[in-house]
């Protein structure tokens, strides 16, 4: 009972979407502004068949068919309108995509014959990675807004914005890893040198050593001989004879 409640329950969903879509599209082919993208005969034609899906729906037929069939004949439809609405859409998104793009084209050749320092480091393999990036895209750039300009707006366009924006983003992915290449950091002393260094202020150390222990050993034996003679003095004197006919 409850798995013949759910098919029931969907078959009616997808029967009233597609009665919406019906009624939706036509009330949208008479807006003015998608007018201009799908001609004259085409909306007879499609009004056409929008007026005898509605009358298929509430025939017995078409009352009491499957979710299946209703999803089918949705699509069929709704192929044929989305596109139109498509064609408006891209035509209004298209010229931002467009000066988008340009943009970052031009962003990314100031940047290949700057001097600035912070970029000072980059080799020049690096400055034709940017250059080379940008004349692919500049070149491609060119052959869409051609063939774009020489669409009518009827007409389903080959490029759309979604493919602009990806021209945008593989220009990123080319150019940044440049941009934020990271400037090498000043290179540190050699071990060797360091080592050398230190040795030699050691040895300098222990010549300053050897030299003050040097003249602290001159220092003491100019004191002894000092004393001795002192000392050599007194006993001569101690030595002679006392004077005793004072």
């Amino acid at each position: 009972m409850q798995q013949n409640e759910r098919i029931l329950k969907e078959r009616d969903e997808a029967r009233n979407a597609l009665e919406s879509y019906v009624y939706r599209i036509r009330d949208d082919l008479e807006e003015d502004e998608l007018k201009d993208f799908y001609l004259p005969e085409f909306k007879e034609t499609f009004n056409q068949k929008l007026e005898d899906m509605e009358e298929w729906l509430y025939d017995e037929e078409g009352f009491n068919s499957s979710k299946s069939v209703y999803v089918k004949k949705l699509k069929e439809l709704s192929d044929v309108g989305n596109e139109i609405k498509m064609r408006f859409n891209e035509f209004t998104n298209r010229p931002a995509a467009l000066e988008n793009l340009s943009k970052t084209i031009k962003t990314y050749r100031e940047k290949s014959t700057t001097q600035d320092e912070a970029f000072s480091h980059w080799e020049d393999s690096d400055r034709k990675i940017l250059v080379d990036a940008c004349d692919k895209a500049q070149k491609w750039l060119n052959t869409v807004s051609e063939s774009l300009q020489k669409t009518p707006k009827h007409v389903t366009p080959t490029t759309t914005v979604k493919m602009i924006q990806a021209a945008v983003s593989e220009l990123h992915t080319s150019c940044l890893p440049v941009i934020t290449k990271p400037k090498p950091k000043p290179k540190e002393p050699e071990k060797k040198e360091e080592a050398k260094k230190e040795e030699g202020e050691e040895v300098k150390k222990e010549e300053c050593d050897k030299m003050n222990t040097e003249e602290a050993a001159d220092e003491d034996g100019d004191k002894m001989d000092t004393t001795t003679e002192d000392d050599g003095k007194k006993d001569e004197e101690s030595s002679e004879p006392m004077d005793t006919s004072k």
